[in-house]
């Protein structure tokens, strides 16, 4: 029996009741997994649909705005993405 799994487009996949927490996500290289950390879940995530918001951070991470704002910074400061727009409408994309 061969049984064909097709890939889903609403990556990265995720239990709904849990969400993307690190604890609950898990990478996987080959025959091996590890856990996803905060930065890992937010490039997943904009692999697929290219722009985040913050507010965005805080409901698929489950945390407080605070927190997404340190997240979006050492992003920022590392430049794995970049801020396009100011103020409500700011959004922030992979930096190619």
């Amino acid at each position: 029996m061969i049984i064909n799994i097709v890939p889903g487009n609403r990556k990265p996949y995720y239990l709904k009741d849990k969400g993307l927490k690190p604890s609950d996500v898990y990478l996987r290289y080959g025959r091996n997994k590890t856990q996803a950390n905060y930065e890992e879940i937010i490039v997943g995530f904009l692999k697929e649909h290219k722009s985040i918001r913050r507010t965005t951070v805080e409901g698929l991470l489950e945390i407080k705005a605070t927190k997404a704002k340190e997240i979006i910074k050492e992003m920022l400061d590392k430049k794995i993405i970049i801020q396009v727009g100011n103020g409500p409408s700011t959004t922030y994309r992979l930096n190619d």
